[in-house]
């Protein structure tokens, strides 16, 4: 499998994942504005892999597959996203602590790809459109991390804790293999370095607003980009993949 298709796949795997993690806040946001807003932001990540996939299925070798495929038809060491993104949802701290670490993510690496338009128009197509999303949700989860921040004695319990559970995790956004290394010389990607100096600033922009600090962690994530995951994931492909799987090539 070459490197852009690799490329591509893991930013949908991502978008995928945490779309289908995202929607089971449906019926269930702790106010009707907000359960519609997370509904539509998950639907905005699962319209993004859709983007991704067909976008894969285009340059992929094998003949005729399709962007249902890749999200129904793979298993769980077949996809290469990033760990946090496959985390149960938690309590809505959590949840929002993450989109905003993820959001901020998202904004630098779409924003990059967006100027590839010279290279790859194709992707840089893609990556103009979700990178306008991305600021757009990174500014809600933003205000989320600021509302809990600033808000009671245990919402600011609730989103410190969060922002410990999940700062590991975060590591795994500059854990660059080979395929990250031939994206950056194409100038898809950007530096490591470069990436994670730009994310922290970000984070600690938005934390600073907050009145919250970057938590130490002792420990990182690993293993996503190589099909390693939480015990988390096989359930949750479980419950996505589980029509297709029992009726294959199924119509409405």
């Amino acid at each position: 499998m070459n490197s852009l298709l690799k490329f591509s796949l893991r930013l949908g795997d991502n978008a995928l994942i945490l779309g289908q993690r995202m929607s089971e806040w449906c019926g269930h946001g702790p106010f009707l504005e907000e359960d519609i807003a997370m509904a539509n932001t998950a639907l905005d990540y699962i319209g993004r892999a859709r983007t991704l996939y067909s976008y894969a299925a285009s340059i992929d070798r094998v003949r005729n597959r399709t962007e249902d495929y890749y999200a129904y038809y793979r298993d769980e060491g077949e996809f290469e996203n990033l760990q946090i993104c496959e985390l149960p949802i938690g309590d809505y701290a959590f949840t929002m602590a993450r989109q905003f670490l993820f959001d901020s993510y998202c904004r630098l690496i779409f924003g990059f790809l967006s100027g590839s338009d010279d290279k790859n128009r194709a992707l840089s197509g893609i990556a103009s459109k979700v990178v306008k999303e991305s600021a757009f949700h990174l500014t809600r989860s933003s205000r989320w991390m600021s509302r809990l921040g600033k808000g009671t004695e245990e919402s600011r319990e609730r989103i410190d804790k969060a922002l410990v559970d999940l700062w590991g995790y975060t590591d795994e956004f500059f854990d660059y293999d080979e395929v990250d290394r031939e994206m950056v010389a194409l100038g898809f990607c950007m530096e490591k370095d470069t990436l994670k100096d730009a994310w922290l600033n970000l984070v600690r922009k938005g934390l600073l607003e907050a009145e919250l600090e970057i938590p130490e962690s002792h420990w990182a994530a690993g293993g996503g980009r190589c099909g390693v995951h939480t015990e988390h994931m096989g359930r949750l492909l479980a419950e996505m993949q589980v029509i297709q799987r029992r009726y294959p090539d199924l119509s409405w």
